[in-house]
């Protein structure tokens, strides 16, 4: 969770924050260190706003003493600068001169971290404006207001002298914690490189700025998911090292893919793909220092069983062996399949299920579970962790590795933490820039769209999207909408969660996604008739609340039945042609007020351009004829998926026996 200050501050005021009084208040002890530095300054800090005494743009405190508040708990935290941390990660690909990096200009932010690694902090100084981002990684942690003294116009807050405060140390009972970093190497293939570039229209420098929001969301998703690692003996921190990516076919050209008869998709052995992976590394100088390298291809990857989504090494990191594989479609999907894969390399021999970890369920959905199963409520808690089976096998593995001193993930390097990686980009959360549509067409083309979940909670963690190749909607693993995509009034997904947060955009709870685009729906018809049919609503309710809901609820709409307007068409064939739901609906004025009748009955639907043509026979209607309430079809009710599809879906006989009263135009 990523909670952003700004405050500018006058050159000649000087304005201190609560602290020292508060401690006193909740009688919290402030830790001490080793070493006796000092801490310099103590700030309280609120959702909206902190106060900070003026300060040059060059002058910088080692170390800063936080009090934060939340409606669960209130604490200090302890925050010291971290020099190896460098703004941005190192850009690297192939130039005719050899391998070329570049890195950002920020000179302005530096950042902060407390002794627990459960916060991040970046603080800017630019012009007299302060701003801080800090990063959670429980989203249980929710500051609120500060409330400041006030004497006239200005603050009483009274600044006290480090010494003063931080008079006791952490209690001896805390047990010491290893800390391992593992340092990511995001090789970005030629597969992906084009997809991004196209979708930037060509331009290069958007290119490359998609690239690294992308990969920055994606390696902190990774990072999360080692963050719920409960253990007091150890934890694991995911960091992004930098990108080498592909900016030609020929950049890594160890990856040979072939075409089978079967389907028009490219594939690739994922064996030897990442044995080439293996030798391109060892051969390949002036790459950032990394500990791991992942390559992200968007070719399909198989072995001899089948597809695959990723693959890597057992037990092999810190050798040259420490490499993963893992397919990447877009929308954010290979965050687990990343960690799962990591995971094999940092010691899980045994899925979930089997081996010496038969006692930790497979069906539990957890990271290591043998396949990603698609995400419901009943293994929701267990998704985004690793199990207890998982946890023992890589602390044995890293265990080992410091009793013989191979542990390469205990030293520290100049590399950005990925949960603090780049401020402009973790501030801003992948689903508030890319909704839950453009997030489907990523997946599967330019026509597809989200189909509309069941609630809103729903897509949080199981989003289906309509495949126009089959014409039907689909979902495949880890398919959900992105982190920070919009559920509900100030409410956003996250890691599978519809959470409450101040920072989410205001919105209906009941409508937090925008209408569906054609072909899912034409929302430009929203009026207040059609807004009355409850699958319209659900698939354009944006339009229906924005435009529909204060107009006349029995009004005609503008199709056209058999080329006749409604008024023409229930004059030519009479009131009984009102008995048909879709009729009444659309023609509701005309079927209100008509006073003939004429055995009719609609025959069929079809759709010319953007005209409905509804075929009417002159047989009578079936009026007995309803669907069956307790089935789902594709996660959708008979009417939901019947209007989807249209007359294909009522060929089916099941389908025709269990949604007889959605098929009756199609008869």
């Amino acid at each position: 969770m990523v909670r952003t200050f700004r405050v500018t501050i006058p050159s000649l005021a000087r304005a201190y924050v609560l602290g020292y009084a508060f401690s006193l208040v909740y009688g919290f002890t402030l830790p001490g260190s080793e070493d006796g530095d000092q801490v310099e300054e103590i700030f309280d800090l609120g959702p909206d706003y902190i106060t900070y005494d003026h300060r040059f743009e060059n002058d910088w405190s080692d170390s800063t003493q936080y009090y934060f508040r939340s409606d669960i708990n209130s604490q200090y935290r302890l925050l010291r600068k971290n020099p190896s941390i460098d703004l941005n990660a190192p850009f690297c690909y192939n130039s005719p001169i050899g391998i070329k990096c570049f890195k950002g200009n920020e000179q302005h932010t530096h950042f902060y971290t407390d002794e627990y690694n459960r916060m991040a902090v970046s603080i800017s100084n630019k012009e007299g404006t302060l701003q801080m981002v800090w990063f959670y990684l429980t989203i249980q942690f929710t500051p609120f207001n500060l409330q400041l003294l006030e004497h006239g116009n200005k603050h009483i807050i009274k600044k006290r002298a480090a010494s003063h405060i931080i008079n006791k140390r952490v209690a001896d009972s805390i047990p010491e914690k290893k800390e391992y970093i593992v340092d990511i190497l995001a090789v970005v293939d030629y597969s992906i490189y084009k997809k991004i570039k196209d979708s930037a229209g060509g331009n290069e420098s958007v290119t490359e700025s998609k690239i690294r929001f992308y990969f920055a969301h994606v390696l902190n998703g990774v990072n999360l998911r080692y963050a719920t690692i409960n253990r007091s003996t150890f934890s694991i921190t995911v960091r992004l090292a930098g990108f080498f990516i592909a900016k030609e076919p020929t950049d890594l050209s160890f990856i040979q893919t072939y075409d089978t008869t079967d389907t028009s998709e490219q594939k690739v052995d994922g064996k030897t793909t990442l044995k080439g992976f293996t030798k391109f590394l060892q051969k390949t100088k002036d790459l950032p220092e990394y500990n791991h390298a992942i390559l992200f291809i968007e070719y399909t990857a198989t072995n001899t069983r089948g597809s695959i989504l990723g693959t890597s090494y057992l037990s092999d990191i810190c050798t040259f062996r420490s490499v993963s594989l893992v397919v990447d479609h877009g929308a954010y999907t290979p965050c687990g399949i990343a960690a799962h894969e990591l995971g094999h390399n940092l010691g899980v021999r045994d899925h979930d299920g089997s081996g010496i970890a038969k006692n930790c369920p497979a069906s539990k959905n957890c990271i290591m579970s043998p396949s990603s199963a698609l995400i419901d409520q009943t293994n929701l808690e267990h998704s985004f962790q690793f199990s207890e089976c998982s946890i023992d096998q890589i602390e044995k593995l890293l265990r080992a590795k410091d009793a013989d001193h191979t542990n390469c993930l205990t030293k520290p390097r100049r590399v950005p933490q990925i949960h603090m990686f780049i401020k402009p980009l973790l501030a801003t959360m992948p689903g508030e820039v890319t909704d839950v549509h453009a997030q489907c067409r990523e997946l599967y083309g330019e026509k597809s769209f989200m189909c509309p979940p069941q609630t809103a909670e729903e897509m949080c963690y199981r989003m289906y999207c309509y495949d126009p190749t089959h014409e039907k909607c689909a979902i495949v693993s880890e398919q959900m909408a992105a982190m920070g995509s919009p559920c509900g009034n100030k409410k956003w997904c996250y890691l599978g969660k519809c959470v409450y947060d101040e920072k989410a955009p205001s919105g209906i709870d009941d409508c937090p996604y925008p209408d569906l685009p054609p072909p899912g729906a034409n929302c430009n018809d929203a009026r207040a008739i059609t807004c009355k049919n409850p699958l319209f609503r659900n698939k354009c309710c944006q339009s229906c609340n924005k435009d529909a809901l204060s107009g006349n609820t029995c009004e005609d709409s503008s199709i056209r039945i058999n080329d006749l307007g409604c008024q023409e068409f229930i004059l030519r064939y009479g009131a009984q042609a009102c008995a048909t739901e879709n009729i009444r609906t659309y023609c509701c004025s005309s079927c209100q007020s008509a006073t003939q009748s004429s055995p009719s009955s609609v025959k069929s639907i079809r759709k010319t351009g953007s005209i409905t043509v509804i075929q009417v026979s002159s047989s009578s209607l079936k009026s007995s004829c309803e669907d069956n309430a307790m089935i789902r079809i594709s996660g959708m009710d008979c009417s939901g998926y019947v209007s989807l599809y249209l007359d294909q879906a009522c060929r089916q006989p099941t389908i025709r026996q269990h949604c007889c009263g959605s098929c009756l135009p199609y008869d």
